[in-house]
């Protein structure tokens, strides 16, 4: 029974302190920097106040846009994704971030439960950020090591592993890129002795891709605006009109976007590599 209201004590503590307003609530600032794409898996850094401090996933299908998010504390939730002391993961607990007014594809409709919680691998995200995988103790329930950036995390908010209370902190989280799809590619070869340069510029426009195709050699120069270039996961296609006729290109983005493997028109038996300026 004593463990019962003391449990029930540093509840009413906690929602006694997350309640104060009056000061100064200090910085907690969580950057997620995307740094390449492998398939349909996003590898992030995670940085809290400018420190790194672990490694992120995503679903790259299903990622949330750029941007700079309120975060907000939960202590519940349908799934194991709550932690406690000693690295501790269960539907209750202290510790779980949630992202919020996360924007929908339909405004102003938003997106909801985007949480920061454990896993590794697309499917353990409709949207969420990963922190790496939870593991299994001794008596059957999830749990995570010391090095676990969400360990970290906790430990960093609280100051402590057994906290009494709930301190007063403005929780950010700031998604950003660390990449870039657009700009110029290139090849460069010699066939039946004439230098021949592919040039493939990239832009975009807001969520919209377009470029231009050059291929330059012989003293001529072709000069191809694409209105429309589908990205999806490391894939590329475009298709082209040239004197009536239509022809389609692909491509496989690199994991760090410098190169753009397998280029090639779709009927045309040889591809070749276009290497980022």
């Amino acid at each position: 029974m004593k463990a019962y209201f003391k449990k029930l004590a540093i509840v009413i503590i906690l929602f006694a302190n997350s309640s104060l307003g009056s000061a100064q609530a200090d910085n907690f600032d969580i950057l997620i920097k995307r740094n390449s794409i492998v398939g349909n898996l996003v590898y992030c850094t995670i940085f809290l106040n400018g420190q790194e401090i672990g490694t992120a996933f995503e679903n790259n299908n299903l990622k949330i846009p750029t941007g700079t998010y309120k975060g907000l504390m939960r202590y519940n939730s349908g799934h194991d994704f709550v932690q406690s002391d000693l690295g501790k993961m269960s539907i209750k607990g202290d510790f779980l971030l949630e992202v919020s007014n996360v924007p929908g594809n339909q405004i102003p409709i938003l997106r909801t439960d985007i949480l920061m919680h454990s896993g590794n691998q697309p499917k353990h995200s409709k949207g969420c950020i990963l922190l790496g995988p939870a593991q299994k103790g001794p008596d059957g329930g999830a749990f995570i090591d010391q090095n676990h950036p969400l360990r970290k995390l906790r430990l960093a908010f609280y100051g402590t592993d057994d906290p009494v209370s709930c301190p007063n902190k403005n929780i950010t989280i700031t998604v950003s890129d660390n990449y870039s799809i657009a700009g110029t590619y290139t090849n460069n070869e010699v066939v039946s002795g004439v230098a021949i340069t592919t040039e493939l510029t990239i832009s975009k426009t807001g969520t919209t891709y377009s470029g231009v195709y050059k291929l330059m050699g012989g003293g001529q120069t072709d000069l191809i605006n694409i209105p429309l270039i589908n990205v999806t996961n490391n894939h590329l296609s475009f298709s082209v009109s040239v004197d009536g006729q239509t022809y389609t290109f692909l491509g496989d983005f690199t994991s760090d976007f410098k190169a753009i493997n397998n280029f090639k028109e779709q009927t045309d038996p040889s591809s070749m590599t276009l290497k980022k300026n």
